[in-house]
């Protein structure tokens, strides 16, 4: 089976899931439509030194703004999907130049498929705006993935078929994040041995909650004195956040890392006592899976996160692998993580739940599979999908 699996930014997780599928023997072509975007740790030249991995790498890094939101595309991307021949061609849903690579992928005779884990919620005029091309990618594709119940549900509604939807999550490497790991070096490197560590990882927008965590610590850090947040990550609201900081007195209870290298994410998640990422819906914007909850989970560290529609709440247990708490509550997010800092025992079970879950329903290996399987499933429906 030869396929090619279309993205628009580079991205680690991605390129090891195709990894794991080319072992199998299938023929993946990755067709990466750009550089990475805000994520100066996911560097180009760390997918090219990964070319020796796949049959092919097309890499194009044509910018083009549709209505304010941002896709790489090259008109060359549709050469290469009416020339290889695929037999699966995969590609993001939604994207506003979709229609065009399905169409392609559709003239060459190859299977389409959208996959979403759904990375907006927009109501805006433009959104609205491009509704019918959202639509027509519905219409175009033949099969869909989704990486939660959340991304199915929006599927339907935009009209895709149960029937023709597969629910897969994504996939975590549990021997890259594991509790084996040992993060008191680290630890000792960023003058914090005594301090027992809250981890925030991702991008400082608005819709990642940043800004309630800092207040959160601000009442954590009066019962929990030993109590420090590790911010890893950059973005816009970077300076605004350092401002907080200043304004509530947690100088000395909070740390900006900034960017860190996806290799060595691993050990800030094994030096850390729980991680937190509270993400908020807005007017733009929905948390589309999570990474950063699976692989804290995976390194046994219990999350706390605001409880959104979304699919974090199906990745964490509520009670169980960590908690979920009112969205936007400073209070009941402070209380949390001030019960898990304090109660050891807890976050050590919750901690070991954790890992338990990421390994049985979040393996890579088990997802490469899933994502086979699934592939499988499309390709015996190409005689259905033919009469439509």
């Amino acid at each position: 089976m030869k396929l090619g699996i279309y993205q628009d930014i580079i991205s680690p997780y991605r390129e090891q899931l195709f990894q794991k599928i080319s072992e199998h023997g299938l023929e993946v072509h990755m067709i990466i439509g750009g550089p990475p975007v805000k994520r100066p740790y996911w560097t180009e030249d760390g997918i090219l030194e990964q070319s020796k991995l796949f049959k092919k790498i097309f890499l194009h890094s044509t910018r083009f703004n549709f209505g304010g939101y941002i896709e790489y595309f090259s008109p060359s991307m549709l050469s290469v999907l009416l020339k290889q021949g695929y037999d699966i061609v995969v590609i993001p849903f939604g994207m506003l130049a979709g229609p065009l690579l399905l169409s392609s992928a559709k003239c060459a005779g190859s299977l389409t498929v959208s996959g979403t884990g759904v990375s907006f919620f927009s109501r805006t005029v433009k959104r609205i705006a491009g509704e019918p091309m959202v639509r027509l990618c519905t219409l175009l594709s033949d099969n869909f993935l989704a990486y939660s119940e959340f991304a199915k549900r929006y599927l339907m509604r935009e009209g895709a078929g149960s029937s023709r939807i597969v629910i897969i999550p994504n996939g975590v490497d549990t021997q890259k994040f594991t509790p084996k790991i040992q993060g008191t070096n680290l630890k000792q490197e960023l003058g914090l041995a005594k301090k027992r560590i809250v981890l925030f990882v991702g991008q400082l927008e608005t819709e990642k909650g940043v800004q309630y965590l800092i207040k959160a610590m601000a009442i954590v850090k009066n019962h929990e004195r030993s109590a420090h947040l590790l911010i890893v990550g950059s973005g816009s609201l970077e300076t605004h956040l350092k401002n907080l900081v200043s304004q509530l007195g947690l100088r000395k209870h909070v740390t900006f890392i900034g960017p860190v290298n996806s290799q060595k994410m691993p050990q800030y998640y094994a030096m850390c006592d729980i991680h937190v990422a509270p993400s908020i819906v807005t007017k733009t914007f929905i948390e589309p899976f999570g990474m950063v909850y699976v692989e804290a989970m995976a390194s046994g560290k219990p999350s706390v996160a605001f409880d959104i529609p979304a699919a974090v709440r199906q990745i964490i247990v509520d009670g169980e692998t960590g908690y979920l708490v009112p969205e936007k509550n400073i209070e009941a997010l402070a209380e949390k993580i001030a019960e898990l800092l304090r109660d050891e025992e807890k976050r050590m079970n919750m901690g070991k739940k954790a890992r338990e879950r990421a390994v049985t329903y979040y393996d890579m290996n088990r997802i490469a599979e899933k994502w086979i399987e699934a592939f499988q499933f499309f390709e015996s429906q190409k005689e259905d999908i033919s009469r439509r």
